[in-house]
């Protein structure tokens, strides 16, 4: 673990280098952000500002050495603290992202079980027919449609936004059933397969002439052993909408990172750009390392040891 976190740091140098000198090459921030007819006292002003009068190598290094100590600078627009403005953004998203990836691991985890278990029944079918339009749906398409059913012709639920307080029900549920499909496709599929796969193996043959159940023969034994494909995506699923489910945020005016993330790159407010890319990295790192560590648990044949699968 600890060999790990140490290979997370050059990650995450390359990642945050690479943004930063992308978005200096999208033009000078001060023309863009002042306008064409700002005068050279103006823009000096805000260079100085913002530290943009130093040499590119010297403030991508104070960018590091901040953040290190927990600030990413202060956004342009807002006039706060970058990290500020993040945590304010942040628990939407993390909301979001666990209800769909919950909703979608239990629906998903259970279609998948009884499709292994009753394979090449009408249910078997169906599933592969409802997986494969999960996951061939465009998730924008979706989301006007569901927009259009639910809110325009119905008027049974809210267009856009949070509600009052942090997160209201009611306009939860559409941008969760756009999120949903995708992941539950996969899950199922990746459940089917795993169990197919699994039932297949002499220990599944040794459990049934113990005497044990069917049931308990499938959970006890072939689920367990067909989950680890199933967490790997699952932490990915939940880093991915952690880091920002953009395409579902803009649509629902969602006030989440993505959220935040597209508007700083339209308003050049670079100090907040850079700071959602770093903790992305930073919650991408973490997530597969936890998937590392439950793996370990789940297989009893994986350790990691020397940084290699034993």
């Amino acid at each position: 673990m600890i060999r790990r976190l140490l290979q997370a740091i050059p990650a995450i140098v390359g990642v945050t280098l690479v943004v930063f000198l992308l978005i200096h090459a999208t033009g000078d921030p001060a023309l863009i952000f002042l306008g064409h007819d700002a005068t050279p006292e103006r823009i000096a002003l805000f260079n100085k500002a913002y530290g943009l009068d130093k040499p590119l190598y010297v403030q991508y290094g104070l960018f590091l050495f901040h953040v290190i100590q927990g600030d990413f600078g202060t956004s342009i627009i807002q006039g706060r603290p970058v990290i500020e403005v993040i945590l304010n953004y942040l628990p939407r998203t993390v909301i979001l992202a666990l209800v769909s990836t919950t909703i979608g691991l239990l629906v998903g985890m259970t279609a998948g079980i009884i499709a292994g278990w009753k394979r090449n029944s009408i249910f078997d079918y169906l599933l592969m027919l409802g997986s494969v339009l999960g996951q061939s749906a465009a998730q924008f398409w979706l989301g006007l449609m569901l927009m259009l059913v639910f809110a325009v012709k119905l008027g049974w639920l809210p267009t856009s936004g949070t509600g009052s307080g942090l997160v209201s029900i009611k306009y939860l549920i559409l941008p969760v059933l756009t999120l949903t499909p995708w992941f539950l496709a996969l899950t199922a599929r990746l459940v089917r397969s795993g169990m197919l796969e699994v039932m297949r193996q002499d220990y599944i043959r040794t459990a049934y002439a113990k005497g044990l159940s069917q049931w308990l023969v499938i959970t006890r034994h072939a689920f367990r052993n067909a989950l680890i494909p199933l967490v790997t995506m699952t932490g990915l699923n939940l880093a991915v909408l952690v880091g920002g489910a953009v395409i579902v945020e803009i649509l629902f005016a969602w006030p989440g990172i993505g959220f935040l993330a597209y508007m700083s790159v339209l308003h050049r407010d670079y100090p907040v750009v850079l700071g959602v890319v770093t903790m992305v990295a930073v919650v991408f790192i973490t997530v597969n390392i936890l998937v590392d560590i439950i793996l370990a648990y789940i297989d009893p044949r994986i350790r990691l040891t020397g940084g290699k699968a034993q």
